[in-house]
């Protein structure tokens, strides 16, 4: 048996192929069930990406003020009107530092923050 009548078999299978895959994508039916596809993906991206802008506070921050050097009641008392709150890691004795004071803090003094965070 020739070889080129082997290839001109595999040629006109894969020519039949596409021509079926053609007809396929092309028909009535498939465009219009591609169509809703994009329509609800579309829709979908639109409505989670607006959601996540109004769940996220998007744009919206408070800068932290810088509370170090001050003891913790003061400090308590100064951030109440951004409702800050406060939580105590570490405390350590320091020689020369009355005690309550806040030596270090997290995140950094002018740090962009969200509220409730």
């Amino acid at each position: 048996m020739p070889v080129t009548s082997k290839s001109n078999r595999n040629l006109e299978k894969v020519k039949a192929f596409f021509r079926e895959f053609w007809l396929f994508i092309s028909s009535r039916i498939f465009l219009l069930n591609f169509g809703k596809m994009l329509l609800v993906a579309a829709l979908l991206f639109f409505f989670i990406t607006t959601w996540l802008k109004c769940y996220t506070h998007h744009g919206e921050s408070v800068s932290v003020n810088d509370f170090t050097g001050m003891h913790l009641l003061d400090a308590r008392k100064a951030s109440a009107s951004k409702g800050f709150e406060f939580e105590v890691i570490d405390s350590v004795w320091m020689d020369g530092q009355p005690s309550g004071i806040i030596i270090q803090q997290d995140p950094k003094p002018l740090s962009k923050v969200k509220e409730g965070r």
